[in-house]
């Protein structure tokens, strides 16, 4: 995993993007954030998870979503929280039992 991904999981990466956010902000050397972790799970159910966290928070628009390749085996999203961030997710697959979800937060440059 590349050194600025952090690792997550599916209960946790909100949280863990939120943290690291704060990090970034008290540094001031980052406009984005990444975290990634995989899901034994196929692709639409994995990236339906996610969405649901975001959902909870009842803050948080869907801008745009749908597959990213003609076999399946990419999906994005791109939500957004006001003016406060922008989320990027991808959930990638190869075989359609393991999923692997990467979400980078953009912040706005201060």
């Amino acid at each position: 995993m590349p050194e600025h991904v952090r690792a997550s999981s599916l209960g946790g990466f909100l949280d863990d993007l939120r943290a690291w956010q704060g990090e970034a902000s008290r540094a001031g050397d980052e406009t984005c954030v990444s975290v990634e972790f995989e899901g034994r799970a196929s692709l639409p159910v994995l990236a339906e998870d996610v969405l649901k966290a975001y959902a909870r928070t009842r803050t948080v628009s869907l801008v745009a979503s749908g597959y990213l390749d003609l076999k399946g085996n990419v999906w994005g999203a791109v939500l957004r929280e006001g003016s406060v961030w922008c989320d990027v997710l991808l959930v990638t697959t190869e075989d359609d039992a393991v999923s692997r979800v990467r979400v980078t937060r953009v912040l706005p440059e201060r």
